[in-house]
């Protein structure tokens, strides 16, 4: 590939999809695995079987948001990368700056 400003084919893809959808992946994952605990917490106080008490719950809500924040930024990046592959398509010059679409 070469850019169509200076002819060189120092060129890289900006890759806006791939970080946008990273972040929100991230986004949703974490604030799905909090909402795991929080019904967890509750279904667990209703039982009456939390025997963990308060830090065993914060901790769990904690590792669960960590642990969906890591899936939905995998799941984003990808969804991200399929949106710069085939809609996007954005990339630049290393040597003259120029931003353009192929």
């Amino acid at each position: 590939m070469r850019c169509p400003h200076c002819g060189s084919s120092k060129v890289r893809a900006n890759r806006w999809g791939e970080r946008v959808g990273t972040g929100i992946g991230g986004l949703a994952g974490a604030a799905t695995g909090w909402g795991g605990l929080c019904a967890g917490a509750e279904a667990g106080a209703v039982a009456g079987t939390c025997l963990g008490g308060p830090l065993g719950t914060v901790a769990g809500g904690i590792l669960g948001a960590l642990a969906g924040l890591a899936t939905g930024a995998v799941a984003g990046s990808k969804a991200g990368q399929l949106v710069d592959e085939h809609i996007i398509g954005s990339h630049a010059c290393r040597d003259c700056g120029e931003s353009f679409t192929l």
